[in-house]
């Protein structure tokens, strides 16, 4: 084989050339529902449409969630041209205009369509039920949308060594937990990772994949160790070091 051939293929190596494409996702742009009045309880209803959503659409980890830009309304098409979004969802949130109670709206606009694929709307009477009506209508339209069904479980997190300040990572992205338990962890098979920051920087302390089922509580039993032997290690030669130089100081005074 020539040299140039050969100088050639390591060039295309190099360059990325031989190894296989990296999977690209679908863009998603989720925007909260657009509250046309400075109405706290509206903006916090709609705050919980986006926050669920986005759970959601994290979880399946199907999709690259875009950040927010401020409310686009109106062109959706050429907001996902411009900015080559695939999938646009959003919605709206307000004050019934016929008597009591809070309207909801979402849909799903599809770029490669030019038009809204799917829109639901909702009507909840009171502020009591208001988030169960949140709750049912994205777990609806993510279930018309991803094609699977859609529920949640939770993981409970249990430590059975030494008491400590853990992470807790879930398919590669970090949760926060609420008195130790993962609440509204969505359905199916997770990877589930344990995380310390130590003397000698990131450590897992444990790695689990776990199948969460609806409505139902999932166990995660981990054991924080005490002392690590690379700490213990490192805390001896920090020891030996002051020791020997608190006694050069002694001698400097």
């Amino acid at each position: 084989m020539k040299k140039t051939t050969l100088l050639f293929i390591l060039l295309l190596i190099l360059s990325g050339g031989f190894l296989p494409a990296q999977e690209t996702l679908p863009r998603i742009y989720l925007q909260a529902p657009v509250v046309h009045s400075r109405d706290k309880q509206l903006q916090t209803i709609s705050y919980s449409v986006y926050d669920t959503t986005h759970l959601i659409l994290d979880m399946l980890g199907r999709y690259d969630i875009m950040p927010p830009a401020g409310d686009v309304t109106g062109d959706y098409s050429a907001f996902c041209d411009a900015y080559n979004i695939d999938t646009f969802i959003g919605g709206e949130c307000s004050m019934a205009a016929d008597g009591p109670g809070i309207e909801l709206g979402m849909f799903v606009f599809d770029r490669k369509e030019g038009q809204v694929v799917q829109k639901l709307t909702g009507r909840a009477e009171s502020v009591l039920d208001v988030f169960d009506e949140v709750d049912a209508m994205v777990l609806k339209l993510m279930e018309e949308f991803s094609g699977r069904h859609i529920a949640f479980g939770e993981i409970l997190l249990e430590n059975t060594g030494s008491p400590g300040i853990f992470d807790v990572w879930i398919d590669g992205k970090r949760y926060l937990p609420q008195e130790n338990i993962i609440p509204k962890v969505i359905n199916g098979e997770h990877l589930v990772q344990i995380v310390q920051i130590r003397l000698d920087g990131s450590y897992t302390v444990a790695t689990e994949t776990v199948e969460v089922m609806e409505n139902e509580t999932r166990v995660v039993s981990f054991a924080i160790p005490g002392i690590l032997p690379s700490e213990e290690k490192s805390i001896s030669e920090l020891e030996t070091f002051i020791s020997e130089n608190w006694e050069k100081r002694r001698r400097w005074y």
